[in-house]
C-alpha cells in the first residue's frame, strides 16, 4: 500500500515531492521513497545528505516514539530510497512504536557535514503495520500466516459479448479541391443552303444540296477561289 504527499521544507530551499510510503512483506522495514527538489522545482542530483526520521504517535502532534537517521545519496533524478527501520536509532528502538494506535513520520534533512538539520512540514500518516511486527504482535494466536500457495490454473476463455450498437454517423468530411477543367468539345457544323462571304482557303461548310451538282447534301472545301463538292 502507497501514500503520496507533499513535503515541503520550512528553513531552506530543498523540499521533498511525490512521496510514496510502503511496507515490506513479512520484514519489520518501512520502504520509503521521495523525491528531491529546490524550489524551483528542480531535482537536487546526486547529492549527500542526513536524514532524520522522527515516528509521531497518535496525531501529528503527539509524542516521537522513535527517531533514526539514514545517511543517502540521491539518485540522477532527485529520487532517494530508505529503510524506516533499519536506520541509525536515537536512544529508541523500532520495537517502541505502538500500531495499535495510528502513527506518522516527520523528516528532516541536512547536507552531509553540516551540524543542523533542517525541519521540514510534511508528515504522512502510516496507514499500515509492517507485517513482521503485526503477526509477532498476535503471537499467532489466530494462527499463523502460511507461504503462499502455487498460482492456479488460468480460467477458460470467457464466451463472446453482443455486438455493440452502430457508431453515430460522423460529421461529414471537407470538400474537396475542384477537378480540373475537361477538354473542350468538337464543334458542330449545321447544314445550311448559304454559302459562307469572304472564304478563305482550307474553309468547308455542309451543304443541303441547293449549291452542289448533284443537289444531295454534303461538304464543300473551298481552295484558290472555287468551292469544290467532296
Amino acid at each position: 500500500m502507497k501514500n503520496k504527499i507533499n513535503i515541503i521544507s520550512l528553513i531552506s530551499v530543498l523540499s521533498l515531492m511525490a512521496l510514496s510510503v510502503s511496507t515490506y512483506a513479512q520484514t519489520d522495514a518501512i520502504d520509503f521513497q521521495t523525491i528531491i527538489t529546490d524550489r524551483q522545482d528542480l531535482p537536487i542530483k546526486s547529492a549527500d545528505l542526513d536524514i532524520l526520521v522522527d515516528v509521531i504517535e497518535a496525531t501529528p502532534t503527539g509524542d516521537i516514539t522513535y527517531t533514526e537517521t539514514h545517511k543517502v545519496k540521491t539518485g540522477i533524478n532527485g529520487e532517494l530510497s530508505l529503510e524506516i527501520g533499519n536506520g541509525l536509532p536515537d536512544n529508541s528502538t523500532f520495537s517502541d512504536i505502538n500500531w495499535e494506535v495510528p502513527n506518522y513520520i516527520a523528516l528532516s534533512l541536512r547536507p552531509q557535514g553540516s551540524t543542523t538539520f533542517l525541519a521540514n512540514n510534511g508528515i504522512v500518516e502510516l496507514l499500515s503495520v509492517p507485517y513482521a511486527i503485526f503477526a509477532t504482535k498476535l503471537g499467532c494466536e489466530l494462527g499463523c500466516p502460511g507461504e503462499d500457495g502455487v498460482d492456479g490454473r488460468q480460467g477458460d476463455q470467457g464466451p463472446q459479448g453482443n455486438q455493440g450498437p452502430q457508431g453515430a454517423t460522423g460529421i461529414p468530411g471537407p470538400s474537396g479541391p475542384p477537378g480540373i477543367d475537361g477538354l473542350d468539345g468538337h464543334q458542330t457544323l449545321e447544314i445550311t443552303s448559304s454559302i459562307p462571304q469572304n472564304p478563305t482557303d482550307g474553309q468547308f461548310y455542309l451543304d443541303d444540296g441547293s449549291n452542289r451538282t448533284d443537289g444531295l447534301p454534303g461538304f464543300r472545301y473551298y481552295n484558290n477561289g472555287n468551292w469544290i463538292n467532296l
